[in-house]
Formats: structure tokens, C-alpha cells, sequence
């Protein structure tokens, strides 16, 4: 241990001084602002801590003699004084500097005080500043003493030059006439309770799993957190608002107590946590809380605190889109698919209502050999729909040539995806499949006298027929003209039903009546007629 020796003949003075400037800052000073995080309790002169953790001190004999320093914090019940070790007469004072931690400021100190063996000599224990009006403390004789001091609730101002750098504790001990050796003034377990108002700061979030890209499989993610104070406490990241595995941790110098002053978790330095922290992620995007989609993507960091809640700050939320829906192959090395209707391979295709078909494909790696046994899957979405990712409605595994073929059900326009996926690599075929709508038509009778109504009637097939305009033609029985006559709107089943009044013919006519259904809004078919049906109509 090594003492600082000052000796300053003002310090006489400063006892009346002290006193009267802090109440001038007192007076200065904004009320008290508002309760801040980022609270923790910085402990030194406790045998629990690394080698007694002696606060940094510095002693004056101020003109005394007889009077020395004492430093014991590493034994059982060790602490800081002063001590008269012959007959001392004037005074003298060891200071303890409780440092601010950086940005921050000490709101208070607790700790436990003892004095004894006074003759003419009198002493005390002064914290936040040398002469502070704080009475005699501790009363000689009685034994140890826990005192708290509250020393501010804001940061210093700049009237504070001196609090700025910390909190001092001050030990004092004199005699006005020469006294006999033996007096002492000695303090241990020091709390001291740090405010660090400033969070930490989230900088390099970077990573595949914010590359912009459509997300799958396996994805990366790399951030970096400094903080003035007590520094990086943790770094995690949040997918969902859920904390993901792998949080990384700051070795931060704290350790729990249990004595007078404090119980609890204390940090050995007013900066005890490192000032930056890196984190790393890797994570699979097929597993919850990930979802197929939209996915929110944060980084957050804490710094420390002992007391209360810790400043947190997270960077702003990225959205991410993450697409798994192709079922995964087992076996690697696809990198050429290609995939069609039929044998000739076309990109888009129109069948009849309800008639299915097939897709024929194949697999190879970069060089154009053949994959054997990969996964090939087939995702099916309505026509024009701008949904990101659908359910794999169907998979084929490749032969021993990379070939694989697909059926494709019943059903209406569909956009198709054929795709191979392993991880994080997917590789797709987009496919355009449109199905020709067939709706139904009925007539009441099909011979009538000129000039009699007949009951025009059918129905839209499903899905969602409700309200959709079809088109009534007729043409001559045996003529390639047609012409519209009327429109309807479906019922809530897809059914219609209208009458139509046939003219008075100078012969028996034939007639022929369809539906049209044409493309619309709401009903993804193309557009498709029912069957035509045949009517004679006599004078």
C-alpha cells in the first residue's frame, strides 16, 4: 500500500468553506430529476473482495504529529484509519476516493464506522466532502456503526468540479493539546451506490439473416455493444420479441456480500463490466420462433445493475422474410432444375375444369450429372396472390437419372413452384396452371309455342361462387355467331335462375343457349361455357 503525504495550511479553512459550498450548489442545482436505471453498488474495504479491495487513499498530517495511516481491508474485519501511534497533537486525515463511474455519479454511500480510545482527542468520519456539516461520527467507544449518506440525485454540475471525478470519504482525527497514543478513527465495507444514467450503444448488426434476401434454412447474424459506465453487461438477439440461445455475457468483476453495509451482488470497480461486447448468432430459421413470412429481427444490451433494472437499449426492428415451406432434401449437390407440363416441358398450361395433369422435371449438379434420391418438392398458391411462401402440396424424389415427375390435382388457376431445397439453398421453377371455369344451364322446357317464357337456370361450380356475373347467348341451331341476350348474378351458392320470352317464328326454329363465365375478380378461373342447350320454338 502506498499513502499520498499533502500538507496544505488551508485545510483548516476548508472545514468552514466545504460546508458553505455545498449549499451553494445545493441551491444551484436543478430539483431532483427523475429516478435513472444503470444502478449498481460498487463495494471496496471487504475481505470477501480480491485482496481486501482498498479504495485508493491519501493521507495529511496537516502540521500533526504522532499520526499514521492504516490500511487492513484484507484481513477479518479489516478497514482504513488513522490512528495516533505516539502522542500526536493538531490533526490529521486520511481520504478515501470513491470514483464516479464514468458519465455517472455516486448517489450515496453506506458504511460502517468505528472510533475509540480518545483522551483530549476527538474524530470523525466525513463522506462527500472534507468539513461537511454531518455532526461527530461515530461516537468513540461504541463500537461499529452502518451510516448511510444520500450525496446527490443528479449528476454535478459544473459548480462540482470536484464531485465530478467522485465522492471522497474523509477520516479525521486531531487533538488540540498533546495526547497519549492509542486513538483511532477507522471505516469498512464502503457501498457506494453508481448511477449510470447512459445505455449501451448497438453498432455492426450484419449477417446473413439481415442480408435482405428471402431467408431459409441456417442464417448468421454478428453485433457489437459499447457502453460508458459500468459497461456491456449482455447482448442478445430477439426474433419475435423471443431471446434467442447464445447470449453473449460480459466478465464483469462482481461478486455477492453479505456484512453491515451490504448483502448482495456488488461489482470491485466503478466500471466493473468491459466497455464493449461482441455477439455472434447462428440460427435456423425452420424453427420456431421463426415463422414462414414476416419476421422481426432485434439485437438488445444491457449493462449492469445491482439495483433495480439495467439501462437497455435494442436496435431498430428489421424485418426479415423467411420462406421454409419446400420440404428439405436429405441429399446436397442439386444446383439445375428444370420442370414442366407434360413432354414438352411448357411453362404455363389451361385443362378443363377438373382434369388434372402432370409436371415432369429433372435435377443435376454444376457440372449436369444427375442427382439420385433428392427431395423435389411442389408448392401450389392462387393466381396472382402475392403471398410468400405456401404449403408443399406434393414431393417426388429424383431416380438414378435426376428425373421426378409431379401430379398435379384438380383444381383453379394456380401459380406452381417446383423447388429443391438443402439449408439454406433453394432452387425453383415458377409454373402458370389455369383451369377453364364450366358452369351449368337448364331449361324449363325445350319445345314452347312463340311468345311463352322458359326458365333459364344453373349454377356456378365452387370455390366461391357467390356473386359473379355469367352471360347468357343464344345462337341459331346450326350457326357459329353468338350473341349475348342477358347477364345474371350469381346466388350465394353460385346458382342463378332468369326468364327469357322467345318471339313468335314464322316456321319452327331451332335454337341453341350457353353460359359464359367470364374472367373476374374473386373467381380464378379461366373463362369457360357450359354445355350448349337445344330448344324448338313453334308459331
Amino acid at each position: 500500500m502506498e499513502f499520498t503525504t499533502r500538507r496544505k495550511k488551508t485545510a483548516a479553512l476548508g472545514r468552514w468553506v466545504s460546508p458553505l459550498l455545498a449549499l451553494l450548489i445545493l441551491m444551484l442545482a436543478v430539483a431532483a430529476s427523475a429516478r435513472a436505471d444503470g444502478r449498481f453498488v460498487y463495494e471496496s474495504c471487504d475481505p470477501a473482495l480480491p485482496a481486501g479491495n482498498p479504495p485508493p487513499l491519501a493521507f495529511s498530517d496537516e502540521l500533526g504529529v504522532g499520526y499514521e495511516p492504516f490500511q487492513t481491508c484484507a484481513l477479518a474485519d479489516g478497514s482504513i484509519g488513522v490512528k495516533a501511534a505516539g502522542k500526536s497533537r493538531w490533526f490529521a486525515w486520511l481520504r478515501a476516493q470513491i470514483a464516479n463511474t464514468p458519465g455517472g455519479w455516486v448517489e450515496s454511500v453506506t458504511l460502517t464506522g468505528r472510533a475509540g480510545n480518545f483522551h483530549l482527542n476527538t474524530g470523525s468520519i466525513e463522506v462527500g466532502g472534507f468539513g461537511a456539516a454531518q455532526g461527530t461520527w461515530p461516537p468513540p467507544g461504541a463500537g461499529n456503526e452502518t451510516r448511510s449518506f444520500l450525496l446527490r440525485t443528479q449528476p454535478p454540475t459544473a459548480l462540482e468540479p470536484a464531485a465530478q471525478s467522485g465522492s471522497p470519504i474523509f477520516l479525521d482525527l486531531s487533538c488540540t493539546f498533546e495526547c497519549e497514543p492509542g486513538a483511532y478513527v477507522a471505516a469498512q465495507w464502503i457501498a457506494a451506490t453508481e448511477v449510470d444514467p447512459n445505455p449501451p450503444v448497438i453498432t455492426g448488426v450484419g449477417g446473413s439473416l439481415v442480408a435482405g434476401d428471402v431467408l431459409r434454412g441456417p442464417q448468421g447474424l454478428q453485433a457489437q455493444a459499447t457502453d460508458l459506465g459500468g459497461g456491456v453487461r449482455s447482448l442478445e438477439l430477439k426474433i419475435n420479441g423471443v431471446a434467442m440461445p447464445g447470449t453473449a455475457t460480459g466478465a464483469c468483476s462482481i461478486t455477492a456480500v453479505a456484512n453491515p453495509s451490504y448483502t448482495g451482488l456488488v461489482a470491485t470497480s466503478p466500471s466493473p463490466c468491459p466497455p464493449s461486447l461482441s455477439g455472434s448468432w447462428d440460427v435456423d430459421t425452420t424453427a420456431p420462433p421463426f415463422q414462414n413470412g414476416q419476421n422481426t429481427v432485434q439485437v438488445c444490451s444491457s449493462d449492469l445493475a445491482t439495483i433495480g433494472a439495467p439501462n437497455t437499449s435494442c436496435s431498430a426492428p428489421q424485418t426479415v422474410v423467411v420462406d421454409n415451406t419446400c420440404t428439405e432434401s436429405a441429399v446436397a449437390g442439386g444446383a439445375n432444375l428444370s420442370a414442366g407440363f407434360g413432354s414438352g416441358g411448357s411453362d404455363q398450361l389451361t385443362v378443363g375444369f377438373g382434369t388434372a395433369t402432370e409436371i415432369a422435371g429433372r435435377l443435376t449438379d454444376g457440372n449436369g450429372a444427375p442427382i439420385s434420391g433428392a427431395t423435389v418438392c411442389m408448392e401450389s398458391q392462387a393466381a396472382g396472390s402475392q403471398t410468400v411462401g405456401s404449403p408443399t402440396v406434393a414431393t417426388a424424389s429424383t431416380d438414378s437419372e435426376g428425373n421426378f415427375g409431379l401430379e398435379v390435382k384438380p383444381g383453379a388457376n394456380r401459380q406452381l413452384l417446383v423447388g429443391y431445397r438443402h439449408g439454406s439453398f433453394e432452387i425453383a421453377k415458377k409454373l402458370t396452371l389455369g383451369t377453364r371455369a364450366h358452369p351449368t344451364i337448364n331449361l324449363s322446357e325445350h319445345r314452347i309455342r312463340g311468345g311463352k317464357r322458359v326458365v333459364i337456370s344453373g349454377r356456378l361450380p365452387n370455390p366461391n361462387p357467390a356473386d359473379h356475373v355469367l352471360v347468357l347467348q343464344g345462337s341459331s341451331e346450326h350457326g357459329h355467331v353468338w350473341l349475348t341476350f342477358k347477364k345474371v348474378i350469381t346466388g350465394p351458392q353460385g346458382e342463378y335462375s332468369t326468364m327469357y320470352r322467345f318471339t313468335k317464328p314464322r316456321k319452327t326454329t331451332g335454337f341453341r343457349v350457353r353460359v359464359v363465365a367470364p374472367e373476374q375478380a374473386g373467381y380464378e378461373y379461366v373463362t369457360g361455357t357450359s354445355k350448349a342447350a337445344r330448344i324448338k320454338v313453334r308459331p
